[in-house]
């Protein structure tokens, strides 16, 4: 019998002029692997809504470590995004509508998740330090119960390395690279349909799901190869701590 495994990667955000605790889910990317056959589907979902919530996304190096968080405002409507300003205030009657509205939103997150979950009936579902993904499908109604288990590579990870990575250092320790045709890492390679790739935009779930799809393959296939790269990953983000510490030395020395 086939054994498939789901990766599910959410995009959300707060309402803009409003309090930064109540998210809602703006994208939803659903990866389903058939070990049979070794081939992957995806399925998106960009959730509308009368709604204009505040998203972010980290501003990386070419070793993954966050250089800035870069911070938008998208409106799920149109699907436009345009700049942030954080002197912008909703009253709080607004805010509420806003939220109340947003409501709307649960049956489609559920009706999309659960029909897929139902359709490909994976043995476990994967995700990469996404319990507020977790949370939020839940609180939209999703009920994961019937998934015999549920893992974050994100854990596996620091199991193995004591070091929290995130997804974006991950990335680079596995080589991941994508084109009109294919997504890859260092051992791993997976043709896609043209109209996926299409939506592997920088930051989008669609590419956040790709990106967790092949680490947990690299860790399950070739952890051995991954642990490798993975302390040579640190250890070049420790060099450049230590070089950085060193220049901040000799600038306060000179100044002095």
């Amino acid at each position: 019998m086939d054994k498939k495994t789901a990766f599910l990667e959410l995009k959300y955000g707060w309402v803009y002029g409003g309090s930064p605790k109540f998210h809602i889910i703006s994208d939803i990317a659903l990866i389903f692997h058939s070990e049979q056959t070794d081939r992957i589907t995806v399925h998106t979902k960009a959730i509308r809504s009368n709604a204009q919530i505040v998203t972010s996304f980290s501003d990386v190096n070419e070793l993954g470590v966050t250089q800035r968080r870069v911070i938008e405002v998208l409106d799920m409507n149109t699907r436009r995004v345009r700049p942030y300003r954080s002197d912008f205030r909703l009253s709080s009657r607004i805010v509420k509508n806003v939220i109340a509205n947003s409501y709307n939103t649960h049956r489609v997150v559920k009706n999309f998740i659960v029909g897929l979950l139902l359709e490909h009936k994976p043995e476990e579902l994967v995700i990469f330090g996404g319990r507020r993904d977790i949370l939020l499908c839940e609180k939209a109604g999703v009920r994961f119960d019937k998934v015999p288990k549920i893992t974050d590579t994100q854990d596996l990870l620091k199991e193995e390395t004591g070091h929290l990575f995130s997804l974006n250092k991950a990335t680079k320790v596995i080589g991941y690279e994508e084109d009109i045709n294919k997504v890859s890492s260092n051992n791993e390679e997976y043709y896609l349909p043209r109209f996926i790739t299409r939506q592997l935009m920088p930051n989008s779930a669609t590419q956040d799901a790709a990106r967790a799809f092949l680490i947990h393959q690299e860790f399950t296939n070739h952890k051995e190869h991954l642990l490798i790269k993975a302390a040579l990953q640190l250890q070049k983000i420790e060099m450049e701590e230590v070089e950085k510490q060193g220049n901040i030395i000799a600038d306060s020395s000179d100044n002095g």
